[in-house]
């Protein structure tokens, strides 16, 4: 497996050829970049969060501190997700998945590199 820097310089050079072979304007390219790059900071935010309170969780109370409950040991709320599936990945393992937005005149995608 190739490592992270030929990894991240093959997928730079993708997306680069991808919105070439688009032949967008630039105006449509801002667009479209601005809205996959939100939505992969979304992404971001969600797993800082997840790490976050793994990690809250996994630390002993401090002296005179009531211990923070465990996840499981919690009371699920109503409006609370329901639990990931067993076959999803371990936490930090996940892959980054943007969602697809489809609206093309023929029901395809309408952003660059699809």
């Amino acid at each position: 497996m190739l490592g992270i820097n030929a990894r991240v310089e093959d997928l730079r050079e993708q997306i680069i050829k991808d919105i070439n072979r688009a032949q967008m304007p630039a105006c449509i390219l801002d667009y479209v970049l601005t809205e996959i790059l939100n939505d992969v900071r979304a992404q971001r935010m969600s797993e800082v969060q997840k790490e976050r309170r793994k990690y809250r969780e996994e630390m002993p109370p401090a002296p005179g501190e009531a211990p923070v409950p465990k996840r499981e040991d919690v009371p699920k709320r109503e409006d609370e997700p329901k639990e990931a599936p067993k076959d999803a990945p371990a936490p930090g393992k996940e892959n980054v998945s943007i969602r697809k937005k489809g609206g093309g005149a023929d029901g395809s995608d309408d952003h660059a590199g699809s």
